[in-house]
C-alpha cells in the first residue's frame, strides 16, 4: 500500500558539520625560573588566568634548606 501526502511549505533550516580544531586567541609558554618537583598544578588546560596567578607549586624543601644551611659566624651579606 502507498501512502500520499500533500507537501508543505515551511522553512528548513540550513546547517553543516564540519571537522576541525580551534586556536586560542593567546598561545603562552610557560617556564620555571627554578628547577624542582611539581607539587600541584593550579589551573586546569584552557583555562584563563591572569597576571600574579598561582599556576604552579613547586616542592619548597631543597630552597629552604639552603636558605637554613649556614655555618655559625657567617654574616648576613654572605649569605646565599
Amino acid at each position: 500500500m502507498l501512502e500520499v501526502a500533500k507537501p508543505l511549505r515551511r522553512d528548513v533550516p540550513i546547517y553543516s558539520e564540519w571537522i576541525g580544531t580551534t586556536v586560542g586567541y593567546i598561545d603562552a609558554q610557560i617556564h620555571s625560573k627554578v628547577t624542582g618537583y611539581l607539587l600541584a598544578q593550579n589551573y586546569k588546560e584552557g583555562s584563563l588566568v591572569s597576571t600574579g596567578d598561582l599556576l604552579f607549586e613547586v616542592d619548597p624543601r631543597p630552597f629552604q634548606a639552603v636558605v637554613d644551611w649556614r655555618p655559625i659566624g657567617f654574616s648576613d651579606h654572605h649569605r646565599l
